[in-house]
């Protein structure tokens, strides 16, 4: 499980480093991690892992999809969540569920500094770092035992 931890992790970052570079969260990324992700998971846990793995891929996106619709999550978010889902399976939900409790302290804070400084907010907020955060606030949770 930990190699799968680590992938994850691994995804989530360059998923960073190109959504802060670009604006985008690409393909050429979380599609490929997908594939391993799933691969990993058969490797690991078998049939089992398998379906874990299509679990963590699925549930994003059924969860997500209104948000996407609405415009509040692009695409790419919504393939970096199920990517990584791919690599922790079900788990996922935990990870999402940080994600967006540090996104609105994320949120609440941006805001209210714009506020401050009387300004208004034009650009858009890169869902990737609250993903590196949630993922991080999950997995520290784990080793906690939260």
């Amino acid at each position: 499980m930990l190699l799968c931890y680590s992938a994850a992790g691994a995804v989530i970052l360059a998923a960073c480093i190109a959504d802060l570079r670009t604006g985008k969260i690409p393909n050429a990324w979380t599609l490929p991690a997908m594939g391993f992700g799933l691969l990993l998971q058969i490797f690991t846990a078998g049939f089992t892992g398998l379906v874990d793995g299509i679990c963590g891929v699925v549930l994003p996106v059924a969860i997500l999809f209104v948000l996407f619709v609405k415009g509040v999550l692009g695409a790419g978010d919504v393939k970096l969540f199920s990517a990584v889902g791919s690599l922790i399976g079900h788990r996922i939900v935990f990870v999402m569920v940080d994600t967006f409790v540090v996104t609105a302290v994320y949120g609440s804070v941006l805001l209210l500094a714009h506020a401050c400084a009387g300004v208004r907010m034009k650009h858009r907020v890169h869902m990737s770092l609250p993903i590196a955060f949630g993922y991080g606030v999950y997995v520290l949770g784990s080793l906690m035992g939260w």
